[in-house]
């Protein structure tokens, strides 16, 4: 009975943890550089766990990427602080349910660039 109640507690506890869908990597590689100054870059069309995508900034800002759904149901937000440059992060799907995604890079609450995307 222990043992049954332990692993209650551990998945409920394991549950309730928030889900992050943004990492942050070190380093770019050629598919994901930007020509412009600012805007927002995707290895592919075709997310799936653990791609990687390319935020460029032309100064240290603080930008939020919102995440919708094919009804344009706000499903995740989330704020990056981006250093002037290159910052490629990785981006992690399984809190999302496969389908098409429109994403979306703000900045001060204006839009820079939308984007949409398959999550698989």
């Amino acid at each position: 009975m222990k043992k049954l109640l332990f692993a209650l507690a551990f998945l409920t506890v394991v549950g309730c943890m928030k889900d992050e869908f943004i990492t942050e990597i070190d380093s770019v590689i050629p598919e994901l550089e930007i020509e412009g100054a600012i805007g927002m870059k995707f290895y592919s069309s075709n997310i799936s766990d653990t791609d990687m995508f390319n935020i460029k900034s032309p100064e240290d800002s603080e930008y939020s990427i919102e995440i919708k759904d094919v009804f344009g149901n706000l499903v995740a937000k989330s704020t990056i602080k981006a250093k002037a440059g290159n910052n490629v992060y990785a981006f992690y799907t399984r809190a999302f349910k496969e389908g098409h995604y429109t994403i979306s890079l703000h900045k001060d609450g204006e839009e820079i660039q939308v984007l949409k995307q398959q999550i698989s």
